[in-house]
């Protein structure tokens, strides 16, 4: 019951809290759902100890932190600093994007022709056959895999265009940034496509106060009938999925105080109520044994480096540490085998809680700093914001900020090529340069 009124009291206060943009609600309104549905499917917190309210307060307070922050925005302009080296990312990002969106065309035609089964590919891990029978399958699966987080890199300037009225420029960028949808059409993930419907959504509404607004309503119109076809496309593949007889995943795991009796609702409940009932009973059990040391968060940082023989790290000697850190063997009074943990719980057991509360502090400085009292916003911080908020929308499920990786080293990568260049037209002749430059 004290665990009830904490929420009552959390959600009255980020309804009462002052806000600027209709972004901030979007978020309050899919942290209640995750919260409030977990009644719907009888899942429940298991504990009823000190800690249990302690991490109940501690959860409220970090997602405060990553939500509220958005409340201050009221974007009115897209500033730019730098127009040549913009000019120049954007040419090179797009040719970059353009073989990410062909690679996953390819691979979510080749899925679709061998495995139209999403019960075959996601439970008995199908895809895997196409490695051999498909010639170039494996490469680009792993591909698109690594780097499908790329397309979002392309979301600002599609407001940037539409702020400018380019709007064909806006479609372009458009286009190109679906690659990481079109990755997780291709790969079955409800997560990628839901994670991409969302911050396209939140961001409209973010930047709102940059777009005529005309043109507003007519972008804002074509995206609802985005999330339409999209929403339906989750309702099918989840219907397809757990209607299989390969896959009757919740046939006999319907608790019995569920109000929800039928497998495919209760999955698509289910799905969106975990990541907090099983992030407060996963906290339950954690200790320093299970700190993941930021593993699970920069697995691809941890890869470089070992592929570069800078640290010695093994990704099955993480893979056996997560496992223990997350029960996934079910052994005790919390099963851990359940998909979502929410946001907080993943990074405490990647970093603790001092670490966690530090980090989202910083989270929430850098937002209410970039944008309290402030209507401009430059180019650098608008990309960096695209990424931010998809922890905070995200954060119902996980954390994501395992994503950022290969975006921060593809703008590094372009960005040392441009002074390279730059510093060669400099080094030629003046009747030269116009060959470069």
């Amino acid at each position: 019951m004290l665990i009830i009124i904490i929420e009552f009291l959390f959600f009255s206060l980020l309804l009462l809290l002052p806000a600027n943009n209709k972004t901030y609600r979007i978020l309050i309104i899919m942290q209640a759902v995750c919260y409030f549905s977990h009644f719907l499917v009888g899942n429940t917190i298991r504990f009823d100890t000190m800690l249990t309210l302690f991490n109940v307060i501690f959860v409220n307070t970090n997602l405060f932190l990553i939500i509220y922050a958005w409340s201050y925005g009221k974007v009115s302009k897209i500033v730019i600093k730098n127009f040549s080296f913009l000019s120049y990312y954007e040419k090179n990002l797009n040719r970059i994007l353009v073989l990410l969106l062909v690679a996953s065309i390819i691979v979510f035609v080749i899925v679709r022709m061998y495995l139209p089964d999403i019960a075959e590919l996601k439970l008995e891990g199908g895809y895997k056959d196409l490695y051999e029978t498909v010639p170039f399958f494996g490469i680009l699966f792993r591909f698109i895999s690594v780097v499908q987080a790329l397309g979002y890199l392309s979301l600002p300037f599609v407001f940037l265009h539409l702020q400018n009225h380019e709007n064909k420029k806006a479609l372009k960028s458009l286009i190109l940034s679906a690659s990481s949808l079109v990755a997780g059409l291709a790969m079955y993930s409800r997560a990628s496509i839901l994670n991409y419907t969302l911050i396209m959504f939140c961001s409209l509404y973010y930047l709102k106060g940059m777009i005529d607004s005309n043109l507003f309503l007519k972008f804002e119109k074509y995206i609802k009938y985005g999330i339409c076809i999209l929403g339906c496309v989750l309702i099918f593949g989840t219907i397809s999925r757990f209607s299989s007889s390969k896959m009757d995943y919740y046939g006999d795991r319907i608790p019995q105080n569920s109000y929800i009796k039928d497998p495919i609702l209760f999955s698509l409940v289910d799905y969106a109520s975990q990541g907090y009932v099983n992030g407060i009973n996963q906290l339950e059990r954690y200790n320093s044994e299970y700190n993941l040391k930021g593993e699970q968060a920069l697995y691809n940082l941890y890869q470089l480096l070992s592929f570069f023989h800078i640290m010695n790290w093994d990704s099955d000697t993480y893979e056996d540490k997560a496992y223990k850190a997350y029960n996934l063997s079910g052994i005790g009074d919390y099963n851990g085998k359940a998909a979502f943990h929410g946001y907080t719980c993943r990074m405490v057991n990647n970093f603790g809680y001092l670490l966690t509360l530090l980090i989202d502090l910083i989270f929430f400085i850098y937002v209410k700093r970039k944008t309290y009292n402030k209507s401009n916003i430059s180019f650098a911080t608008l990309s960096i914001f695209i990424f931010l908020m998809m922890q905070s929308i995200s954060s119902i499920f996980y954390m994501l900020y395992n994503i950022i990786f290969f975006p921060i080293i593809l703008y590094y990568i372009i960005r040392v090529m441009y002074l390279f260049r730059q510093c060669l037209v400099k080094s030629l002749p003046r009747k030269d340069r116009c060959r470069i430059g």
